[in-house]
Order: structure tokens, then sequence, then C-alpha cells
């Protein structure tokens, strides 16, 4: 179990580690996944395409073609790194609402195929992964902040609190424990996946030096973001029968006041 630069393999014969799963990206969904899987007993191998910061070489891979309303940061607001976007966010745990899940007139192509409340059980598990207390964003931590009722009106508005972690980069929080039990390659793109029938069988990998690799699989999970994972899939034509696949971003709302 180990760090591994595909960068410093110089021939194709290196051997990519045999694991029981393979999970494409190193972010915050695969860093989480990696280390509750090897907990669990599994040999979990993760690929990385970027190293242990960003740069523009990596940083250019994230380039999209953009329709309909332009994602303001499509390239730097992504980033490709062991740790992922969360070497650069500041940590925030805010749950969704249940109106979030809700089909709703007057929003095209609202409602989501899954409740609010199948959500509402994991966001304390994903809280203690991030090293954040499990009071909820209401009534257990408000008495801590607010000296006595301000009197809102809770039928108008929903008042809460937003949650943050003291320690938000993922690799730094969870980077022993990689190193321990999960074998993380980095410098590592993955160009091509092979299917047999309804499986997954191989994958192609790239390092930044133009040497190709190749590596049987058992599992795949594609880790690597939502823009990430949808071009993987539409790439290699895998799920995009429904024609949705790709569509349908939204980039965080913003506001100016004053």
């Amino acid at each position: 179990m180990a760090f591994i630069d595909l960068n410093t393999k110089h021939s194709s014969s290196f051997s990519i580690p045999s694991a029981d799963i393979v999970l494409i990206g190193a972010g915050a969904a695969g860093i989480l996944l990696a280390i509750k899987l090897s907990r669990q007993g599994k040999t979990v191998l993760v690929l990385e395409s970027g190293h242990f910061g960003e740069d523009e070489k990596k940083q250019a891979l994230n380039e999209v073609q953009q329709t309909g309303k332009i994602l303001s940061n499509a390239v730097w607001g992504r980033k490709r790194a062991v740790g992922g976007t969360t070497i650069a966010w500041g940590g925030q745990s805010l749950p969704f609402t249940s109106i979030d899940f809700e089909k709703r007139d007057w929003v095209q192509n609202s409602g989501w195929p899954l409740l609010f409340e199948e959500m509402t059980k994991y966001y304390a598990e994903a809280n203690a992964f991030m090293g954040i207390d499990n009071m909820n964003y209401t009534t257990d931590i408000l008495p801590h902040i607010l000296p006595k009722d301000p009197g809102i009106d809770p039928s108008i508005f929903d008042l809460h609190v937003s949650k943050w972690a003291v320690q938000p980069n993922f690799y730094l929080l969870y980077k022993d424990d990689l190193e321990k039990n999960v074998t993380v390659i980095y410098n590592a793109q993955v160009t091509a996946i092979q299917k047999k029938e309804a499986a997954i069988e191989c994958i192609t990998i790239s390092n930044f030096n133009d040497i190709i690799f190749k590596a049987n699989v058992k599992t795949v999970i594609l880790t690597a973001g939502t823009i990430e994972t949808v071009r993987t899939l539409l790439n290699n034509n895998l799920g995009g029968q429904s024609g949705w696949l790709g569509k349908n971003f939204m980039d965080h709302p913003c506001m100016e006041a004053g």
C-alpha cells in the first residue's frame, strides 16, 4: 500500500496492482470510499490524474465544451490533485432541504428520484468523516449561538446554521490511512474503459510521458466529480441511453445585495 507516481514508470511493462475495487478520482468521494472500503477488508486502488497540488498542465484537462448558461469556473473551480476540490474548499457542511427534492410546477425538470428522508440518515456519517460534530443544524446548535430567540417566524424563514470542518483537505485528513491501507497511483490519466457485455474488464491508463498501461479490473467506481465522471461515461459510451447524461448542470447560485 503506497502512493505511486506513474510518471516515474518509463515502460508499459509496469504492472498496475490488482485490487478488489478500483476508484477513478482521488477527491472527496474517492477518498471517502477508499477509507470506508479498506476498513471493510477490501483491497482498494485509486487512480488520480493529478498529484499533490494543482498545476496548469493538469488543470488544462478540465476544459469542457459548454452550451446554455456558462459555468463560471469549469477549469480552475475543479482541482486535479490528490484530495480533489477539497484542497480548495472551506469544508462547509450544509444539508439539502426537503423542497430541493420535490417536484415543483414552476421549475422545469424538478423532482429528484430519491426522497429527502433517504438522504438525511447519511448526514451524521458524513459529518463524522469530516470531523464535524453530530449536532443538528437548528435546535441542537442554535442555543449555543443565539442568547435568546430572535423571534423569526418559522413558517416564513428557515433559521439554521452552516458547519465547517477544522481540516477541509481530505488528503491531509486521511493521508496516513491512505498510505497504510490503500494504493494511490497519481499522474495517472484513465483514457479508456473497456467492457465485455455488461461488465467492465479492462481500463487504459496513461502517464504524462505518453506511456500507456493496461489494468484488468473487477469492480470500477467513478469518483472523479460530476463533470469528469459524466465526461468519462460519455467518452466510453457508457450509460448515456436516456439522453440526459451531461445535461442540466447547475453552478453555485450567486446574488448581489447592497
